[in-house]
């Protein structure tokens, strides 16, 4: 039997981890089939609740033209189906 994890009620740091967890799980395999990566670099909320999600994309995603459109779409909905509505995911260099 599962049990229901608040994550409003997290701290930033559990946020995190259940983040990391996640993308560790699902979306970071897919990455890494077609010859790339990509790693959390930050995690910041905003005044409004929002969470900033700031990740950097390695190997053959760095650059890809699909890594900021189709891409950051299908991680950002993914988190925002599996944790939370209020993840923003936001790439840097």
């Amino acid at each position: 039997m599962s049990e229901e994890i608040n994550f409003d009620e997290l701290s930033i740091v559990q946020k995190l981890r259940l983040i990391e967890d996640k993308l560790n799980q699902e979306v970071r395999p897919m990455l890494v089939l077609d010859g790339g990566d990509m790693e959390i670099v930050d995690l910041k909320e905003d005044e409004d609740g929002t969470l900033l999600l700031f990740i950097q994309y390695l190997g053959a995603c760095n650059g890809c033209p699909s890594a900021s459109t189709g891409t950051l779409m299908a991680i950002q909905q993914y988190l925002n189906v599996k944790i939370s509505d209020r993840i923003e995911v936001i790439p840097v260099q």
